[in-house]
């Protein structure tokens, strides 16, 4: 039993001494409040622990043998006095030693939280900075597609009248050499209108409002018409123009065709530009196999005999303002738009355009394209022709305020053998057919007091009450998008833009009197 008595009072010193320690530790420099506020937590629960195992040998005597006891009741009750008081001396200690912790604790969520606050503020005044800046693109392109209306109007609307009186002398008996000059003239405004419609459509394309118009159209007659368009040009420097379209090419197609005559016009205008003799021609056959829904994938060659394009050349003429020649002493002009938009549009048919790589330098080029095309709903008829339809005689009122493209137009209609009157504003259009009535009515957009779409409007409501229809073609320089949409939701029956050509206005007319 002493041995006993003297390991068990060997353990208990060396406990005690290991606790003395530990504390001492604890209260020592070392690690952070809360390292040292859990530590005397943790040893005020081993002292709790101990005084409570000292407590219940009171009612379990055999535990005495593995808890050291005093040998009188006195010192095993300071025993557990001493034990209880220190432990939990001890844990108010660990706990009071926390307290800076949380405290930081508390301080961190609250710089959390102010960071948050001053994030999300940051976040709302981004978000309001970029409203702002979108609003104001937004009205930065209002006032650019605005300014580009202004300038397409009023550019169009002398244009038509330099264009209109150039045709009407080229008809005339003037001499050879006044016809050379209205050839030159009508050469000039030729090339101006197409700047003029390449930079409005690169505009269009850019703000992603350039539609396409699906109506089903004669394949072969789209492109008729395109070279009969570059005829004068090729004939003007003596060029052969060959044409082939491969027999088993369908002609009734469905799609844009006035926007696949655009790119193939483009194509061919530089063609015909860059080349100073032998050929300019045009290959059309079918790329591949129809498709399951009937549609067919068409390939387009266009080929000269022209200067080519230089190898460090071919990657950039597709770009936008880009020229093959960028030079002060480039002997070609142009705005380095035609490619471009060509580009763009054959990409919306569902396409690719691309150089061929035969092309070398002074050995002339070839552009080839591919377009989606589906079949057309419905049996395409040809389009009628000027003079097919006996409209002498018709009455027509012109609904016109600029003083040449009164004159021009006037002398279209009466040459035609139309009877026709002219009024300079919508007042006077309701005024005049309050008087008489007309088969159709050629209408300007642009017009004081009442424009041509009140106009419109105000002839369509009292024909609601009176009933009938008098035919209304808007003719106008405004060619923006979504302008002849406008003309027709107003009521109009038909579009024509200025500049126009006679042979087109006639064709227009005779089509809606017939």
């Amino acid at each position: 039993m002493v041995m006993i008595d003297v390991a068990l009072e060997i353990v208990r010193s060396a406990v005690v001494g290991v606790i003395i320690y530990s504390l001492w530790r604890a209260g020592s420099k070392e690690g952070g409040h809360g390292i040292r506020g859990w530590r005397w937590i943790f040893y005020g629960f081993v002292l709790v622990f101990f005084a409570t195992l000292i407590d219940i040998t009171d009612n379990f005597p055999g535990l005495d043998r593995f808890v050291v006891v005093g040998d009188t009741p006195v010192q095993a009750f300071l025993e557990k006095v001493v034990g209880y008081l220190g432990g939990f001396t001890l844990l108010a200690v660990g706990f009071w030693q926390l307290l800076p912790g949380i405290a930081r604790l508390k301080q961190a969520e609250r710089e959390v939280r102010e960071a948050r606050d001053n994030l999300e503020q940051q976040v709302r005044q981004r978000t309001i900075a970029l409203v702002h800046a979108k609003e104001a693109a937004e009205s930065a392109c209002v006032v650019k597609n605005q300014f580009l209306a202004n300038m397409s109007h009023e550019l169009r609307t002398p244009l038509n009248g330099i264009i209109g009186f150039a045709d009407i002398l080229g008809d005339m008996d003037i001499g050879e050499e006044p016809r050379k000059f209205v050839r030159i003239i009508k050469s000039s405004t030729d090339g101006l209108l197409k700047i003029i419609d390449d930079v409005l459509d690169f505009s269009k394309l850019e703000g992603g409002r350039l539609t396409f118009h699906e109506a089903d159209f004669s394949l072969r007659q789209v492109l008729d018409a395109v070279r009969e368009k570059m005829r004068p040009a090729a004939a003007g420097k003596a060029l052969d123009l060959q044409w082939e379209i491969a027999g088993d090419v369908p002609d009734a197609l469905r799609g844009d065709g006035a926007r696949l005559a655009q790119v193939v016009t483009n194509l061919l205008d530089n063609a015909v530009k860059f080349t100073e003799q032998g050929v300019v021609g045009l290959r059309v056959g079918l790329a591949g196999a129809e498709a399951g829904d009937g549609g067919v994938q068409l390939e387009f060659a266009v080929h000269d005999t022209g200067i080519g394009v230089v190898p460090d050349k071919r990657e950039t003429i597709f770009e936008s303002f880009t020229q093959a020649d960028g030079s002060h002493v480039r002997k070609h002009e142009g705005a380095g738009l035609g490619l471009t938009i060509a580009s763009r549009l054959v990409r919306m048919m569902g396409g690719t355009l691309w150089l061929a790589e035969n092309a070398e330098a002074g050995r002339g080029s070839v552009f080839r394209f591919t377009a989606r095309l589906a079949c057309a709903v419905t049996e395409v008829e040809g389009q009628p022709e000027a003079g097919m339809f006996a409209t002498v005689g018709r009455r027509i009122l012109l609904a016109e305020d600029e003083p040449v493209n009164q004159m021009l137009t006037m002398r279209i209609l009466k040459w035609q053998g139309w009877e026709a009157d002219c009024v300079d504003t919508g007042r006077k259009v309701l005024a005049a057919l309050a008087k008489q009535s007309y088969d159709l009515i050629l209408m300007d957009v642009q017009m004081p007091e009442l424009d041509g779409l009140e106009t419109t409007a105000a002839i369509r409501a009292a024909e609601k009450v009176n009933g009938g229809h008098v035919k209304i073609i808007a003719l106008t320089a405004h060619a923006m998008p979504g302008d002849r949409e406008e003309c027709l939701e107003a009521g109009m029956d038909g579009y024509v833009e200025k500049p126009f050509r006679a042979e087109e206005l006639v064709a227009v007319i005779e089509r809606h009197l017939a």
